[in-house]
């Protein structure tokens, strides 16, 4: 994964024993949150593998990691991004570490044009 404004590479272990016989222990997890063209809320959880998938759902679910996010984000939930190191030992997750959290403008997601019939 690359994350462009920083130019910062984060690349996952492989799910499986490697073949130097290391166990994998680093996977990545993402969250965003933006409005919808009809003004709903989305939501984006996923992870590089598994583990980083389901500790983005834990993510989400525990009430102080949410506030460390708002805190990183500058306050609002409404439109943001983050990223997660998520600690593992093969599918499971053994906690995440906040890398990157930043608001985004999400007046340019969506095409606002019109188009007749």
């Amino acid at each position: 994964m690359i994350d462009t404004p920083s130019r910062q590479h984060f690349l996952s272990d492989s799910p499986y024993l490697l073949a130097d016989k290391i166990v994998p222990r680093r996977d990545y997890g993402y969250i965003a949150s933006y409005p919808g063209p009809s003004g709903n809320q989305i939501l984006i959880l996923s992870g590089t593998g598994d583990a980083g998938a389901a500790q983005m759902a834990n993510v989400v679910m525990d009430a102080k990691m949410v506030q460390q996010l708002r805190q990183r984000v500058g306050g609002n939930l409404r439109s943001f991004e983050a990223l997660y190191h998520v600690r593992t030992m093969f599918n499971r997750s053994y906690g995440s570490t906040l890398l990157i959290a930043r608001p985004i403008n999400a007046e340019r997601i969506w095409d606002k044009t019109r188009h007749s019939e």
